[in-house]
């Protein structure tokens, strides 16, 4: 087997790796696609696949700054395919959040929207009456 048939055989696995949170991921994001279609080298245009990995990964962070990005790259039957999933940075904390996931950021957001709008604290919960 060839060295280039070699390289071709080993790019069928996925490439994973996480991303640093924010800013500094979509930088890293293109530098990794760059650098996987040259060593792989494939066959497609390195800048458009590597722009449009920065633009996915802008979309994840803009959405939460805070979450870590993971970055898959794949060339299978060739299809070069880049994946870029968000993990969600951890809900907020506080006192009268609900613990075990069953609060998430949701309940957060109707109080402060509460207290921004000047609404009426809700009466408590009367049973039996």
């Amino acid at each position: 087997m060839t060295p280039v048939a070699a390289a071709r055989v080993a790019a069928r696995r996925p490439y994973c790796i996480g991303l640093p949170a924010g800013p500094p991921a979509a930088m890293e994001a293109r530098r990794h696609v760059w650098a996987i279609i040259h060593t792989w080298d494939v066959p497609i245009d390195a800048y458009a696949a590597a722009l449009l990995t920065s633009d996915l990964v802008t979309e994840v962070i803009s959405r939460d700054e805070n979450a870590a990005v993971q970055l898959m790259i794949s060339w299978v039957d060739s299809q070069f395919r880049v994946e870029v999933r968000d993990v969600p940075s951890p809900g907020p904390s506080g006192p009268g959040l609900l613990s075990g996931g069953e609060g998430g950021s949701g309940l957060a957001l109707a109080v402060n929207a509460r207290r921004n709008l000047r609404l009426p604290e809700p009466e408590p919960n009367r049973q039996g009456q």
